[in-house]
């Protein structure tokens, strides 16, 4: 008879799969948040909305995937902006206090991104140098 499958190691693998996708998809939604805050800052209508759903997502995709830098972070963000878009203040000069914050979000991000990367890279050589030489 064979052996069965461990559903807990399946369940771990597929949740380590899902992360590895977040992982990968962070650095696009990372730029989408840089360009949302220029859009913000030029004062393109709809922007600081757009700008809080991105910082929204981070902020539960973050949680959610084991990035808890990145879910503390965003949350920050989330509520300075909440608390603009209820007093309407949007402007620039509003929105610029927040820079800090948004640059630290950001680079926790890429932090993140840059570790998962890494990890590639040494799984790989790591992967090769124990296959056998073909010469």
């Amino acid at each position: 008879m064979a052996p069965q499958a461990d559903p807990d190691d399946s369940l771990a693998r597929q949740l380590r799969a899902l992360r590895d996708s977040y992982l990968a998809e962070l650095p696009d939604r990372l730029e989408a948040l840089a360009v949302a805050w220029s859009t913000a800052l030029e004062g393109e209508r709809g922007a600081v909305a757009r700008l809080r759903q991105l910082v929204h997502g981070l902020a539960g995709s973050g949680a959610v995937f084991g990035c808890r830098e990145i879910s503390t972070a965003a949350a920050a963000v989330e509520r300075r902006l909440d608390e603009l878009l209820d007093a309407g203040s949007t402007s620039a000069a509003d929105l610029l206090p927040l820079a800090p914050q948004l640059d630290q979000l950001a680079s926790i991000g890429w932090r993140y991104a840059s570790n998962r990367s890494t990890a590639e890279q040494t799984s790989a050589t790591s992967s090769d140098s124990s296959r056998p030489s073909s010469a």
